[in-house]
């Protein structure tokens, strides 16, 4: 099945990434600003279209540099105090050596060249500098028919052709991403929004899969029928608001003090 590139999917959802993506808890920046030995610059790496962390860095560091590789998501990312956000791709940042003092990379390590950016890490981060990559769960709603129906949506086989080899890796919890530093043991985090029901499916359709299935029949009228039991169990609830959690799944470690 044919899949779009990381650069095309990610301009093709730029907006409702930039919408409908998940806010990252205050705690999580707090802990990493703590690692870090001096607080002057920040590097946010695969920033997106929304900058979540790189937001939540900005109240920690002095600065915070926050790259994309892919001119959409920058082109519409809003602009924030403290922030410099730059079209740059992973492996490439133009940071300087030695420049910064903590890296991160939010839901987007698994689609970089590894090698390349983890090299380009070590050149980036001062000696003992820190790096932080993470990614999230599938969104519960109430632990019961709806998280059902999510993960039914998930794991359809009309939909598996269109899921990337590299989503392996966050069904895996980055668990067993190659991660050659000195690792961390980090706490755990939870994200938290309370949203409206056209929230969570706006949120569900920045899938990978949804996009690149669209054209698919067989898959679209499935999605379609899918998020159609969602709408409905939901409203059943009599709630319009919910609270949504996603679990963090977080690595960390540092660079050689050398």
């Amino acid at each position: 099945m044919p899949h779009r590139d990381a650069d095309e999917f990610f301009g093709v959802v730029a907006a409702r990434y930039k919408q409908y993506s998940p806010k990252y808890p205050e705690a999580l920046f707090r802990y990493l600003a703590s690692l870090a030995s001096h607080k002057e610059r920040a590097w946010d790496c695969g920033t997106g279209s929304g900058g979540q962390a790189a937001r939540g860095l900005a109240a920690h560091f002095s600065q915070v540099i926050a790259t994309d590789a892919s001119d959409r998501q920058i082109a519409i990312v809003d602009p924030y105090p403290g922030v410099e956000f730059r079209r740059k791709p992973a492996e490439r940042s133009g940071l300087d050596d030695a420049s910064a003092d903590l890296l991160t990379a939010a839901q987007a390590v698994h689609c970089f060249d590894l090698d390349s950016f983890y090299a380009e890490a070590r050149r980036v981060l001062i000696p003992g500098g820190v790096l932080a990559v993470w990614c999230y769960d599938l969104p519960i709603v109430d632990q019961g028919q709806i998280d059902r129906l999510i993960n039914e949506l998930y794991d359809a086989p009309c939909l598996a052709p269109y899921w990337p080899a590299d989503r392996r890796e966050i069904d895996d919890g980055y668990l067993h991403l190659p991660f050659p530093f000195i690792e961390l043991r980090a706490p755990e985090f939870v994200a938290e929004e309370t949203w409206p029901l056209d929230s969570l499916i706006g949120h569900l359709r920045t899938w990978q899969a949804i996009t690149d299935s669209e054209d698919d029949p067989e898959a679209a009228d499935f999605v379609a029928a899918q998020l159609k039991r969602i709408a409905a169990t939901w409203r059943r609830g009599r709630r319009a608001r919910r609270a949504i959690r996603w679990k963090l799944h977080l690595r960390v470690g540092r660079t050689s003090s050398d």
